[in-house]
């Protein structure tokens, strides 16, 4: 199943926005306030949250492309997904962010 967001414009430009998303404490303020909890793994390259009635989900860096794409991956094989997140330039004050997951 896949899940493709819109694009959503962040007021850094194309190295601020992965700079900012490659910092896994960041995620917790772009988590809906439904979440019960949040928790960023030892190695600080990944963290598993908890949003609503629905399970905890962790997430671990998989790889970068600097500064244009983070993607996760699911830490336990039993259950596969990814998380891509690409950043695209738009000027140098601004980008667009989109996730695609899959």
């Amino acid at each position: 199943m896949k899940v493709n967001t819109n694009k959503v414009r962040f007021a850094k430009n194309q190295q601020e926005a992965f700079n900012f998303l490659l910092d896994m404490k960041n995620y917790e303020q772009l988590m809906p306030a439904d979440t019960k909890s949040f928790e960023i793994h030892e190695s600080g390259k990944g963290f598993t949250v908890g949003v609503g009635a629905l399970p905890k989900v962790g997430m671990r860096l998989k790889e970068t492309v600097e500064p244009s794409k983070i993607v996760f991956e699911s830490p336990a094989p039993a259950f596969e997904y990814t998380l891509e997140i690409t950043i695209d330039a738009v000027d140098d004050t601004s980008s667009d962010v989109t996730l695609d997951f899959d």
